[in-house]
């Protein structure tokens, strides 16, 4: 399960912890699986089936992060051609806590 918000305004400390809990709330049970690349310099979401990169992000675009036992995710800004920003809260339901550590040691670097 993954999933996304907008938020309005620059990321504050523990906004990333609230999307979280609002998405928990919006599960929805066969949602197709999204794979993850994460490296030191890119995040990258990929269609497990056709391998094709759906999303990119720049790691130095993550402004906050959280996880929980069973989900991760994070802010990014996304600078547009108008010059304004927009933020963008990126959650994912993980099968064990070691993935979600694991995935938030990669962003926080």
């Amino acid at each position: 399960m993954s999933g996304y918000t907008t938020t309005e305004n620059r990321p504050c400390p523990g906004a990333t912890e609230t999307a979280l809990k609002k998405m928990r709330a919006k599960i929805i049970p066969g949602k197709p699986p999204i794979m993850l690349n994460l490296t030191a310099e890119k995040i990258k979401f990929i269609d497990p089936s056709s391998q094709i990169v759906v999303v990119e992000h720049d790691v130095s675009s993550v402004s906050t992060h959280a996880q929980t036992e069973d989900m991760f995710g994070y802010i990014t800004t996304d600078n547009r051609p108008d010059g304004t920003q927009k933020h963008y809260c990126h959650t994912f339901a993980v099968d064990t806590p070691a993935i979600a550590s694991d995935a938030v040691a990669v962003i926080a670097r």
